[in-house]
């Protein structure tokens, strides 16, 4: 408790030597905005094209390479905005072969 509480002090002291002030920004969101932008696993086109090969390679890699790992990883999808990341995933999360895998390691 003595270390925690000396590094706030040391922290306390640098804000005042380099004259750095608290200052709160909020900005706020219209509600309306919030809530179309919300994404969730569930796929709202009924068809999606042009991502099955991405499909199966990530689905592969998980259920193979990854799946035998004792640590927690991230993965992550990059690109531009609207080139389909959210639904590559979702495609990934929904697909039959996940959820039959995971139901048999569980109880």
């Amino acid at each position: 408790f003595k270390e925690i509480t000396s590094r706030f002090d040391d922290i306390a002291d640098g804000k005042n030597k380099f004259l750095l002030q608290e200052r709160v920004t909020v900005r706020e969101r219209s509600a309306e905005v919030a809530e179309w932008r919300q994404t969730s696993s569930i796929i709202v086109e009924p068809k999606v094209y042009g991502r099955e090969n991405d499909k199966e390679k990530i689905v592969d890699f998980l259920l193979t390479q990854a799946r035998g790992s004792d640590f927690l990883s991230i993965y992550p999808i990059v690109g531009l905005g609207g080139i389909g990341k959210t639904t590559l995933a979702q495609l990934v999360y929904n697909d039959h072969r996940n959820l039959s895998q995971e139901k048999s390691v569980m109880p």
